[in-house]
């Protein structure tokens, strides 16, 4: 009993790790981005709206090899996005913070919408196999 509980914190502790890992690149390019290119309302779509979800689900795909890289990218987009809105609550009121919020939702829609065609072609190659 003692050596599956050990085995299990120490999956959970490389899950956690691997996220955590991802959130720090994540928030490293948009550090970068910044700097060179700024926050204006169109660099901003475009890091909020392609780089950001491409790039988690990039580092997803290489950190953990499993056919759940949609479900880890869900579960690391929304810690990001997390952090982003503890970060900069006061500026709710401000268009960059709705344009924020905004891409979360369409990402994490566009997420469910992979993982569920994915279970889908899943599901459709057991039936075909059996």
């Amino acid at each position: 009993m003692k050596t599956k509980f050990k085995a299990n914190a120490i999956a959970l502790a490389r899950y956690i790790a691997k996220i955590g890992i991802i959130h720090v690149c994540a928030c490293l390019v948009l550090a970068l981005y910044t700097f060179l290119l700024g926050f204006t309302f169109p660099s901003s779509v475009l890091f909020w709206f392609f780089i950001l979800p491409g790039l988690i689900i990039f580092l997803c795909s290489k950190f953990f090899n499993s056919p759940s890289g949609i479900r880890n990218a869900m579960v690391t987009i929304v810690i990001f996005y997390s952090f982003m809105v503890f970060m900069i609550y006061r500026h709710f009121p401000s268009d960059f913070f709705t344009l924020m919020m905004i891409s979360f939702l369409w990402n994490f829609l566009i997420m469910i919408i992979v993982r569920l065609s994915e279970r889908d072609g899943q599901a459709s190659k057991q039936n075909h196999a059996g």
